[in-house]
């Protein structure tokens, strides 16, 4: 049962290594160039702390076969888990060095990881392969040849100084049964680290941490954001034709009017500090200046009276990540699919936070739950915010619900916040 266990856990924790090891720096040696700013000692341990939450994943993913060829084997009197993990280290090497060669290569062509686009550079791989030299091609190969060697070599050595130990053959049926619940519970920790503890499946933005777009595709794993990818339905083109192009032309007309009209200065000052409050499910019935029930929103109406009051909004979708894009980046929702998704559209939105953040302001996006939930963290550090708050950064005397900080206390820690930078003079977008 020890060797069983010992063989798992090296096999896992090879993998581990391989990503942390290796291919981040690896990535980061070959695109340096690309940051943004300079890269320190102090980024390299965040680099590898965000990154290790996805590179765990994958290891679980690549772990899952040679374990259940292990529990197999507690059943099967032929000793043929040697032979197997020699194919599937083989098979796995090559895979996994393909993956690391292509997304640290195409980083610098893309400025993102690799994902599932790259498999309609297979159908017409001739024009693809034109577009670069024969020596960058060969120099690729070699890379390959080379990565994929070393990993099948590093993947042996490790099989076989854990599996030296004797044969996983069970003797009796006590011993199979024994191997076989430990290889279930064993499982079920795989299952858990892909999955996740949280309310939603884990997403990328594990991965994501920092608002230097570089350090955070540093850290993400390309096999799992290629992995990630497959599951994301992003081809919208032509999918939402539902009229024809005059009578889409005169219901989108008046919505972005050719002319702006006369413009009317209504600040009282050129720079004044932003606080954008998103409160999801607020709708009109509540207001009572909207014609809603009264005494609901009794500073909203007060509000209303002191600045400019839209009366005429509609709502964008039915779903949080539609219409955080909607009012954050003026994007129109997409009836069965979220541009939120989509990692490699977000750095070409529009943004209020990349507006003010060039104009000199403190962007602070703040969110009582979970960031994860819906893509939020990747939007909000890849839409230009330079911190984000969340429930893990919320005091522990604060009270937590299924959701996170309920929105009182997320408040007053907000008021707290805009009021210390206030007294700092500080220039803030919250």
């Amino acid at each position: 049962m020890e060797k069983f266990i010992l063989f798992i856990v090296c096999y896992y924790a090879s993998w581990l290594l391989y990503f942390q090891m290796f291919q981040r720096p690896l990535f980061l040696l070959y695109n340096r160039k690309l940051s943004t700013r300079p890269i320190s000692v102090h980024d390299l341990p965040d680099m590898s702390r965000y990154g290790l939450k996805t590179d765990v994943i994958v290891c679980a993913y690549l772990t899952s076969v040679p374990l259940l060829a292990s529990i197999s084997q507690a059943f099967i009197q032929t000793d043929f888990l040697p032979q197997f993990m020699t194919f599937y280290n083989a098979a796995t090497a090559i895979v996994a060095g393909l993956m690391v060669i292509a997304d640290t290569a195409l980083y610098s062509f893309w400025q993102h990881k690799i994902d599932a686009s790259v498999l309609a550079y297979l159908k017409t791989l001739k024009w693809a392969i034109a577009s670069v030299s024969t020596l960058y091609i060969a120099g690729s190969i070699f890379a390959l040849l080379m990565v994929a060697g070393c990993t099948y070599c590093w993947l042996e050595l490790v099989c076989e100084v854990s599996m030296s130990h004797g044969t996983f053959i069970a003797h009796g049926i006590a011993e199979s049964i024994v191997t076989a619940l430990t290889g279930i519970a064993l499982i079920g920790v795989l299952v858990v680290l892909i999955r996740g503890m949280r309310r939603r499946p884990n997403n990328p933005s594990l991965s994501y941490y920092s608002n230097n777009q570089f350090f955070n595709h540093a850290a993400l794993n390309p096999v799992y954001a290629f992995i990630y990818s497959l599951g994301v339905n992003d081809k919208i083109e032509g999918a939402f034709h539902y009229t024809d192009s005059n009578e889409c032309w005169k219901e989108f007309n008046d919505l972005y009017p050719a002319s702006h009209g006369r413009s009317e200065k209504l600040l009282n000052t050129n720079r004044p500090n932003v606080l954008f409050i998103i409160w999801e499910s607020l709708s009109a019935r509540f207001v009572e200046e909207l014609g809603g029930e009264k005494d609901v929103t009794p500073n909203i109406n007060r509000l209303s009276h002191e600045g400019l009051f839209f009366t005429r909004v509609d709502s964008n979708s039915f779903r949080t990540d539609r219409g955080l894009v909607a009012l954050l980046s003026g994007y129109l929702a997409q009836p069965t699919t979220s541009v939120i998704r989509m990692t490699n559209k977000l750095p070409n939105l529009p943004a209020f936070p990349k507006k003010f953040k060039d104009a000199g302001y403190e962007t602070t996006a703040v969110h009582g739950g979970d960031l994860m939930v819906f893509h939020m963290s990747e939007y909000f550090l890849t839409i230009g915010h330079d911190h984000i708050v969340s429930e893990p950064d919320f005091p522990l005397s604060m009270s937590r619900g299924k959701w996170g900080v309920p929105d009182g206390e997320v408040f007053e820690w907000v008021y707290e916040d805009i009021q210390n930078k206030h007294k700092e003079g500080r220039q803030w977008y919250t």
